[in-house]
């Protein structure tokens, strides 16, 4: 097939959110009817696929090995699509963001592993974002549960400095949450250290 620009810009966007269903993609091209023209091409050229159906039976998409080798990225292992609307929701976060401004580096779910006061954590970002030289770590929260054991390795992260292997100082933890006041209080009952927390309601994160 012959890409437009704007069929460039969205397989960009794609292979770097891994996940977008059909109304996010309409909502990118604008034109309903040519968006699903183009998505027949780019699927019957094996560009991107059926990755899941929503339960409202919307199909959700994914980019091919042959898009991250066209567009000269680095291959994002994709993760079990059984959280399909945390993954959308992660998509949302990318677009408003980009909006505000250049997205130097978009990682999804980068995985660190050390070892403090004799024990062993894991420690896993859902976004790790650069973004005009500022580095983010982002925490999409849909369901405001297991924050206790997030915080600890949050604070776990930042007391056994082995965040200076990766960050010349320890980034902002953004939290978008749909209950932003229940998150706040959870933090604020089971913070030892004083990072700095910042506070984003999805409702607003949504409105790219």
């Amino acid at each position: 097939m012959v890409f437009t620009q704007r069929d460039l810009y969205f397989l960009k966007d794609l292979a770097e959110v891994n996940f977008l269903n059909a109304k996010r993609i309409y909502r990118i091209y604008g034109v309903e009817g040519n968006c699903r023209l183009r998505l027949n091409l780019m699927i019957k050229d094996g560009f991107i696929e059926h990755s899941a159906c929503l339960p409202n039976r919307e199909y959700v998409f994914s980019p091919t090995m042959k898009t991250y080798h066209m567009m000269d990225m680095k291959y994002k292992k994709k993760f079990p699509n059984d959280k399909m609307n945390h993954y959308l929701a992660v998509a949302d976060f990318y677009f408003y963001m980009k909006k505000q401004g250049n997205l130097d580096e978009f990682k999804l779910e980068q995985q660190y592993y050390f070892n403090h006061l004799g024990k062993k954590y894991s420690f896993r970002p859902d976004i790790e974002i650069e973004n005009d030289g500022t580095v983010l770590l982002v925490e999409i929260d849909l369901c405001n549960r297991r924050f206790e054991k997030k915080i600890e390795a949050w604070e776990a992260f930042y007391s056994s400095g082995e965040y200076k292997k990766h960050f010349k100082k320890y980034p902002p933890v953004v939290i978008v949450s749909t209950d932003v006041e229940k998150v706040k209080t959870i933090v604020e009952k089971n913070k030892k250290i004083d990072l700095n927390y910042v506070y984003k309601d999805y409702s607003d994160i949504q409105k790219w």
